[in-house]
Parts: C-alpha cells; structure tokens; sequence
C-alpha cells in the first residue's frame, strides 16, 4: 500500500516539473520572437512597430513564467511532502522556484521599461526615444540570457528529479 502511495507522489512531482518544463519551452520560444522582431527592426527602424510587439511578446512571457513559478511551488510542495523539508530534492527545488521568481521579476522590469519607452516615443524627440530604446533593448538581452539559462537548469533539475523520484518510488 505505500509504494502505491509513492508512486501516486512520484508522479504528482512528474506533472509539476512536465508543467515547468513547457512554460520554460514557451518562455524560450517567446524569446526567439523578440530576437525576430529586434532583427526586424534593426532593419526596418520602424521603432513603434518594435515596441509595441516587443510588449505583446513580454506579456505573454510574463504570463508563461507566471505559470512556472506556480508549478515550481506546487512542486516543491509536493516534495517537501515526500521528501522532508531538509532533503536534497527540496532544495534543489527552492533553487529553481527562487530562479523562476527572478526571472519574472526580470520580465516585469523589462516591461515597465518598454511601456515607458512607448510612452515617451509619444511625447519625446528622436533622440530621447533613441536613448530609451537602447536601454530597453539591452535589458531584453539580459532577460533573454536569463530566460534560456533558466529553461536549461530547470529542464536538468527537473529530469534529476524525476530520476530520483522514480528511484525513491521503487524502493
């Protein structure tokens, strides 16, 4: 009867990191985009264009990390349910869940920063506009980093875990 119930945990976590693992596909997807519509506007210079669709594509950045960080937290709930509070599991998990929190906070930021830079294109000369695009296109490299360094830990972690929760499920 136990290993029934631990193999029903096991795969309650397997759910978790396969939900963590597509938002993070989603969120690297979502980032080849804004690569594709920076080349874009580099070659157009049509800078409104850049903006606006940059925005789109961090909301729904936004909305997929949002999605990650709460299937992190589930998991690591669940681990901590399996597992213990103290277990290796558990703070591998911690890890990832504090990951994810940065990189939305990251996105968030990043979005603040392009809405202002909307904003100002209409109130603002050409140079103005110029320098806030610069800063909001060098903070969505950052984020872009963050976001393939984050989805290539977390899709490590997560095969561990499962690896490990499979194991611990056998025993």
């Amino acid at each position: 009867m136990a290993t029934i119930k631990t193999k029903l945990e096991a795969s309650g976590v397997s759910s978790y990191r396969s939900q963590m693992t597509a938002a993070s596909k989603a969120v690297k997807t979502l980032g080849a985009e804004l690569r594709q519509a920076e080349a874009e506007y580099k070659a157009t210079g049509d800078q409104a264009a850049y903006m606006a669709q940059k925005s789109g594509i961090l909301q729904q950045q936004i909305e997929e990390q949002k999605r990650a960080v709460e299937s992190a937290e589930k998991g690591l709930a669940a681990m901590k349910k399996q597992y213990g509070e103290n277990s290796t599991q558990v703070m591998e998990w911690r890890t990832k869940l504090a990951q994810a929190k940065t990189q939305l906070t990251t996105m968030q930021t990043e979005l603040r920063s392009t809405t202002a830079a909307l904003d100002a294109m209409g109130n603002a000369d050409g140079d103005d506009v110029a320098d806030d695009l610069k800063d909001v296109t060098k903070e969505a490299g950052k984020a872009e980093t963050a976001a393939d360094e984050l989805g290539t830990a977390m899709g490590g972690v997560a095969g561990k875990l499962d690896r490990e929760t499979i194991i611990k499920g056998l025993d």
